[in-house]
């Protein structure tokens, strides 16, 4: 069962999925959230100490906090490779300027996924 959506208000939420307990893993994301002050949630269905990390988990996860969350922005990374560089007010001033008034919903990607090295259509 999923949550009831609670009543957004302004500001931004990070979120990250990690099942591992080694703090080590999210560094990155919660040193660099704390300096650019940054809420940040890192969780999971369940510890890798229990089960192994499935195909869905981050998913489902996502699903089942994202109703609980009131920041009117949630910006979801990955846990072990993301660097916050900007405040919550560069980045919602970013989303402002990129979706406007019309979207409800910005979606994206890497750029370089990984392996590193791969190719897609011909292209490395």
């Amino acid at each position: 069962m999923v949550p009831r959506p609670t009543q957004r208000v302004g500001g931004l939420r990070v979120l990250a999925y990690e099942n591992r307990e080694n703090a080590s893993f999210h560094r990155m994301v919660s040193e660099t959230a704390a300096a650019t002050g940054l809420p940040v949630t890192i969780g999971a269905i369940a510890p890798a100490s229990r089960r192994n990390l499935m195909s869905g988990d981050r998913e489902r996860w996502l699903r089942g906090v994202l109703p609980t969350v009131r920041e009117r922005l949630v910006l979801n990374v990955d846990a072990t490779d993301a660097l916050l560089l900007c405040t919550a007010e560069e980045l919602s001033r970013k989303y402002d300027a990129l979706a406007g008034s019309s979207s409800d919903l910005v979606v994206g990607g890497e750029v370089r996924a990984w392996p590193r090295y791969f190719r897609y259509e011909g292209v490395s």
